[in-house]
Formats: C-alpha cells, structure tokens, sequence
C-alpha cells in the first residue's frame, strides 16, 4: 500500500516540476520579447541588449535551461541581433582564463 502511495506522490511532483518548469520558460521568453517591444525612449540597440539581458538573467533565476547554454545563447543573440561585433560579444572565450577552467572543470568530471 505504501509503495502506491508513494507513487502517486511521485507523479504529482513530476507534474508540479514540469508546471513549473513550462512557467519559467514562458516567463524567461514573453517578458523579454514584451521589453523588446516596449515603446521605451531608449536607443533601439540598447534596449535590444537590455532585453538579451534580461532573458539570459531570467533563465538563471529560473534554471528552465543550464546556465551555460543560457549565456551562450545570450552571446549568440548579442551577435546575430547586431548590438555587437561578434569579437566583442565572444570576448570572454578569447582569454586563457577561460580555457583553463573549461579544461579544469572538464578535468574534474572525470574525475569524479
């Protein structure tokens, strides 16, 4: 008896994850796009990087995608958008600093 119990427990997690989860994507899309189309007083360019922004800040807080992917994202956005150069958008790959704790952390996964 304690097992379905359990199970229907289960499922009604999994259900409210994947609510929530469906809730943070849509949030972390539309309220960007609404930003975007919002008649600010802004320059177009920097209300379309205040928009990337925010979509990159939002899909963190909400952790709908990883967050590497969500900065990369951010990073292709900025570039295919043109509010930046794609050297300038990618800047922070071009140091050591990050390879080296790329590899490091890479390093560490195998480890483990």
């Amino acid at each position: 008896m304690e097992a379905a119990g359990a199970g229907v427990e289960t499922s009604t997690r999994a259900k409210q994850d994947g609510a929530l989860r469906n809730a943070g994507l849509l949030i972390s899309v539309v309220v960007p796009v609404l930003f975007w189309l919002s008649p600010l007083p802004i320059d177009a360019a920097a209300k379309h990087a205040l928009a990337i922004a925010l979509f990159m800040v939002l899909a963190w807080i909400t952790e709908v995608i990883d967050q590497t992917v969500a900065g990369l994202i951010g990073c292709f956005l900025f570039w295919a958008v043109g509010v930046a150069r794609p050297d300038v958008a990618f800047s922070g790959f071009a140091s050591g600093t990050t390879w080296f704790l790329f590899g490091a952390t890479l390093m560490g996964a195998m480890a483990s």
